[in-house]
């Protein structure tokens, strides 16, 4: 299994998202979860590999499922890209967010406020998996792996 994982490539002004960027990157690798990585070597996405790689991770470049940990708008394009995707039935693998610290509670209200007024559909809202912590990110993200190959 792996995912794509799309973060800053600052690493924020708190320690927490470093820290954070560095746990998920060693939870995939002892779950062996593949990274699928774009090259970055600075910042969060810099973090991430780096921790995939000593925790004996495979980095590859085909995903099953993707994760927004915290970032700027190359981050937000980049993961409601894939959302878009998953909307438009392009694929219908699952979009995750790594809600640390409320880093995304204006994003998730803004998804409620369009379901409300009709723009986003139930089944688009399920297509994002919100969690604030990294092991029940992953799981919920591979029950819906494992959910939608059958």
């Amino acid at each position: 299994m792996k995912f794509a994982v799309y973060c800053g490539a600052s690493p924020g002004k708190e320690n927490i998202y470093m820290k954070l960027a560095a746990d998920l990157g060693s939870s995939l690798a002892s779950k062996k979860i593949g990274l699928v990585y774009g090259g970055g070597t600075m910042g969060l996405m810099g973090a991430v590999a780096n921790s995939v790689v000593e925790g004996g991770g495979e980095i590859v470049g085909v995903s099953n499922a993707f994760i927004a940990l915290p970032g700027g708008v190359g981050t937000m394009d980049e993961i409601t890209d894939v959302w878009v995707g998953y909307r438009i039935g392009k694929h219908t693998k699952p979009v995750g967010l790594l809600n640390i610290d409320g880093f995304y509670d204006y994003f998730i209200k803004w998804i409620d406020h369009a379901v409300e007024r009709g723009f986003v559909d139930e089944r688009t809202k399920e297509g994002m998996v919100v969690s604030d912590n990294i092991n029940t990110l992953i799981e919920q993200l591979c029950k819906r792996i494992s959910s939608s190959e059958h």
